[in-house]
Formats: structure tokens, C-alpha cells, sequence
């Protein structure tokens, strides 16, 4: 799982293999854990393999950390701990 810090509140998650791209909009400051899954049906039933392997194979996770304006200009404020 990558992990990002963001100055602004946009973000784009790619699945290049499907040619697939979606773009977040987000509200800043926040912590999201976004997942992308391409998923193909035929009709109304959804396949559970897309060139042999199981579709979650493709999934896409990342944790996207965003930071408001007002947080960037507070330099010199120590970044808290988790023990």
C-alpha cells in the first residue's frame, strides 16, 4: 500500500492494465483508504476472472493523507507520535 501527502484535495488513481482512471476530489484535512477493482459482466452477471485470474487480483489500494492551506503554513509544528 503506497501512502501519499497531498497540498491540495485532488487525486488520481490509475489501473493502467484496463486503461482506467478515476479522479478523487477530497476534502482536506483527512485520512482516506480508497480502493479501485475493475470488475467485467456479461449482461446482468458479473465474471469472476478477468484473463484467468480472479478479479480482486486487480485491485488498486491507497492511503491518501491530505493537508489543508492553513497546515502548510505552520512551519516548525512537530509531527505527532503514535507508540
Amino acid at each position: 500500500m503506497k501512502t501519499s501527502i497531498l497540498h491540495r484535495s485532488t487525486r488520481t488513481l490509475e489501473l493502467p492494465r484496463f486503461d482506467y482512471t478515476v479522479k478523487l476530489d477530497l476534502l482536506a484535512p483527512s485520512i482516506y483508504i480508497v480502493g479501485v477493482s475493475p470488475r467485467t459482466a456479461r449482461g446482468d452477471v458479473l465474471d469472476n476472472e478477468i484473463e484467468g485470474e480472479h478479479w480482486t487480483n486487480f485491485c488498486r489500494f491507497d492511503r491518501i493523507v491530505t493537508r489543508s492551506k492553513e497546515e502548510e503554513k505552520a512551519p516548525g509544528r512537530p509531527r505527532p507520535e503514535i507508540t
